[in-house]
C-alpha cells in the first residue's frame, strides 16, 4: 500500500487532522494530495498556501496556478481564488463556508494553527464545535494541516482537535525518510499503518504522468 492509497481510503464526510513537524516538509504531503485526480479546493488561511507553493516551486513542483482557492485572511493571491473571507466570518460561520466549498470535493485546509493562535479560548471552543458539527454532512473529505509544535506551544486546543478528528495522520522526518502514520481512523482497515517515503520519491512521481493515481 502507498500513501496515495491510504489518502483515498478515508470515508466521505470525514475530517482528517494532519499533524506535521516543522522540519517534515508538509508541502510534499500536500503535493501528493493535489495529485490524486480528485476535485480539490484549498482553504488558504493567512497566506499559508503561498509558503507551500514557494517551497514546491524551488524543487520543480510548480502546481499551484490552477488550484481552486478560498482565502481566509492574508493578502497573497495564489491559484484561482474564487472567494475571499475575513477571519471572523470563517470562525463564526463555518456552516456557510462549508456550503461555499461544496459537499463533494476534497477540501485541504492550510494554516489552522495560525488561526487558533490569534483566537481567544472561547473562540477556539466555538470553532471546534462548529467544525465538529459538519462531520458526515458532506460527501467529500476535509484535511486540516496543522503544525503540531506551534499549536501546542500557542495553546491552540490540540487536544480538542485530536478528539473531534475522525482520523489523525502524523507526518514527520527521520533523516531523509518522511514518515506517514495513521494514529486513528474511522476506517479500521488503515489504522496504525506506517509508510515511509523520501522527497525524491514524491517528486519523481510527477514524471510518471499527470496524476499519481488514475
Amino acid at each position: 500500500m502507498r500513501i496515495e492509497d491510504v489518502l483515498k481510503s478515508f470515508y466521505p464526510g470525514e475530517n482528517v487532522l494532519i499533524k506535521y513537524k516543522p522540519d517534515s516538509s508538509p508541502e510534499l504531503l500536500f503535493y501528493i494530495l493535489t495529485r490524486l485526480g480528485k476535485d480539490i479546493v484549498v482553504t488558504d488561511i493567512m497566506d499559508t498556501l503561498s509558503e507551500y507553493c514557494k517551497r514546491l516551486k524551488v524543487v520543480g513542483a510548480d502546481i499551484c496556478e490552477k488550484l481552486r482557492v478560498v482565502k481566509v485572511g492574508g493578502f497573497r493571491k495564489v491559484g484561482e481564488v474564487y472567494e475571499k473571507m475575513e477571519i471572523d466570518k470563517y470562525t463564526l460561520d463555518v456552516e456557510a463556508y462549508s456550503d461555499l466549498i461544496g459537499k463533494e470535493v476534497i477540501n485541504v485546509v492550510l494554516g489552522l494553527h495560525k488561526l487558533t493562535s490569534i483566537l481567544t479560548g472561547e473562540e477556539v471552543l466555538n470553532l471546534v464545535g462548529s467544525i465538529s458539527s459538519l462531520i458526515g454532512e458532506k460527501k467529500g473529505v476535509t484535511f486540516y494541516f496543522v503544525n503540531e509544535d506551534f499549536m501546542n506551544r500557542r495553546g491552540g486546543g490540540v487536544e480538542l482537535w485530536n478528539e473531534i478528528a475522525t482520523s489523525i495522520v502524523e507526518w514527520k522526518r527521520v533523516g531523509k525518510r518522511l514518515i506517514f502514520h495513521i494514529v486513528k481512523s474511522a476506517n479500521p482497515s488503515i489504522e496504525d499503518i506506517t509508510l515511509g517515503t523520501t522527497a525524491l520519491e514524491v517528486l519523481q512521481a510527477q514524471y510518471r504522468g499527470n496524476k499519481i493515481l488514475e
